[in-house]
């Protein structure tokens, strides 16, 4: 996972990676503090790929989330994302859409 205060920009929306103030999550902000997504620290387990040629040794998954600006509720994104998925720009750039 990427260091604490890094800033990533996408769309215009600058966002900040907060690592701290949170034992159980990576939290993406914006540059005012308001919380827009998480990831967990912890794993919540080993998966697979799908496919003809599986990766037999598989991957650790860590919960992604996102928090929904028209309900103020956190969503699962994706419970099979791989760590520091949470500054993946296909992400971001979902997170940038909703928050621009």
């Amino acid at each position: 996972m990427a260091r604490h205060g890094k800033k990533v920009t996408t769309r215009g929306v600058t966002l900040v990676l907060d690592t701290r103030s949170d034992p159980d999550w990576n939290v993406l902000r914006t540059e005012t503090g308001y919380p827009v997504a998480r990831q967990t620290k912890q794993t919540v387990g080993r998966r697979f790929r799908q496919g003809t040629n599986p990766d037999y040794t598989g991957y650790l998954a860590f919960n992604l989330e996102y928090l929904n600006p028209s309900d103020e509720t956190w969503h699962a994104y994706s419970s099979d994302a791989q760590k520091g998925e949470l500054l993946d720009q296909r992400f971001l750039d979902r997170i940038a859409q909703a928050y621009a």
